[in-house]
């Protein structure tokens, strides 16, 4: 992603932007994991994703130490 900005630290540092619709509900479930793990929910799927990535091919996507384990396994707090 370009932008027509003068500062280009702001051009290095923007990330890469993806829209998704979500099914009715999941919305709101993200957004109540996030309150529980302390999140943003940008910051939460993120991490669901990352979490998901590594376990289909065993690398972490940050080239670091496996993930670690959400605060909270559910939306309940199980």
């Amino acid at each position: 992603m370009r932008i027509a900005i003068g500062d280009d630290s702001l051009q290095e540092n923007m990330a890469e932007q993806y829209i998704v619709r979500f099914p009715e509900g999941l919305r709101d479930q993200i957004k109540a994991l996030a309150k529980a793990n302390r999140r943003s929910m940008n910051a939460e799927i993120v991490f669901a994703l990352e979490e998901r990535m590594q376990a289909a091919t065993g690398v972490g996507l940050r080239n670091s130490a496996p993930a670690a384990a959400p605060i909270n396994q559910g939306i309940g707090g199980a």
